[in-house]
């Protein structure tokens, strides 16, 4: 699939379905920027029975830059400030004050937020356990105020380790007195559409529970098994529990795992053997990264048992749309 993505064969990995999908969801300033790629993927090769150009090519139209075009409104980069505040490290306790570790967690509701299952497996973890929002350096290389909120469990908590998501309640405010609300969320939309084979992802994250950091635009979507996504994009150990966003900076899937090279059913090493277990895992040859597709975890979510105290909230989680209005434009 790669080789054929590189090769700008899309029609060879995505079907005209999900393609089309994908183009309803486009604004008309994505569809100029991301058209160059489909249609000289099709032009002289996808036709219809009549030999004219397919459907795909007249509604994009012909006149188009030949191969993938790079160029972004600098809005991007402001929508990406603004939605970078809604993500944050957790800090991971299984006691008061312990420290067991770190992760990345992102609000998906006013009060809710998301992580993995492996970040926060029990309402008990959860229930010690933190959220700190603006640990990042600003422009100046200046760390900033960080601001804490506690976890909710026993207000809302569903968990899967099947598909390694946990979705918790956040304390409407932080210990200093700062309102939830004041960081925005990201509305998590069911329908597909939202990314295509070969299309570029970014991700924002705490790898290895440090200041927040963002991978832009070379990280690449290659794979879409069932209820994941595979993508190649730079993570590391706290990173687990991002959110992998399209251009549009609509969640695409949060993030989880590494994915090793396998051949035969082993997994394979950097120097070609077979990695066995209890070698060291820096050894194992990484061919991918893996996250939660969003459809999926939307579609458990809709379907889990909660209590009537709790339907307000999965409500506000399923119909609420992206919480930017509130969000600061500068830090």
């Amino acid at each position: 699939k790669r080789s054929k993505i590189e090769a700008g064969q899309i029609f060879e990995v995505e079907s005209q379905e999900r393609i089309k999908k994908r183009m309803d969801r486009l604004s008309e300033a994505a569809i100029k920027q991301n058209a160059g790629r489909l249609a000289a993927s099709v032009a002289g090769t996808e036709t219809s029975g009549s030999g004219q150009p397919s459907l795909l090519v007249d509604t994009i139209g012909l006149e188009r830059v030949l191969g993938k075009t790079d160029f972004l409104g600098i809005d991007f980069l402001e929508l990406a400030l603004a939605i970078s505040r809604f993500v944050g490290r957790i800090n991971i306790r299984t006691r008061p004050g312990r420290t067991s570790g770190f992760g990345t967690g992102f609000m998906v509701s006013p009060r809710l937020l998301l992580t993995n299952n492996h970040v926060l497996r029990t309402a008990q973890e959860a229930l010690h356990s933190e959220v700190e929002f603006d640990y990042q350096y600003d422009r100046f290389g200046r760390l900033l105020p960080v601001v804490v909120y506690g976890l909710e469990p026993r207000t809302f908590f569903i968990t899967s380790k099947e598909l390694d998501f946990t979705l918790v309640a956040v304390r409407e405010s932080s210990r200093n007195g700062i309102e939830l609300k004041r960081y925005g969320w990201n509305h998590l939309i069911e329908g597909q559409g939202k990314a295509l084979l070969g299309d570029s992802l970014n991700i924002i994250q705490h790898p290895r529970g440090e200041a927040k950091q963002i991978v832009l635009r070379s990280n690449q979507l290659i794979d879409l098994p069932d209820n994941f996504a595979h993508y190649v994009t730079d993570t590391e150990p706290g990173s687990s529990g991002s959110p992998v966003y399209n251009d549009e900076w609509e969640v695409v899937a949060l993030h989880h795992s590494g994915v090793p090279k396998k051949e035969n059913g082993n997994y394979i090493a950097k120097d070609g053997s077979v990695w066995q277990p209890g070698m060291d895992p820096n050894d194992l040859e990484w061919v991918a990264n893996e996250g939660i597709r969003v459809s999926s975890l939307v579609n458990y979510v809709k379907k889990a048992r909660v209590s009537r105290e709790q339907e307000s909230l999965r409500d506000e989680l399923l119909n609420s749309e992206t919480g930017l209005a509130s969000v600061p434009w500068t830090v």
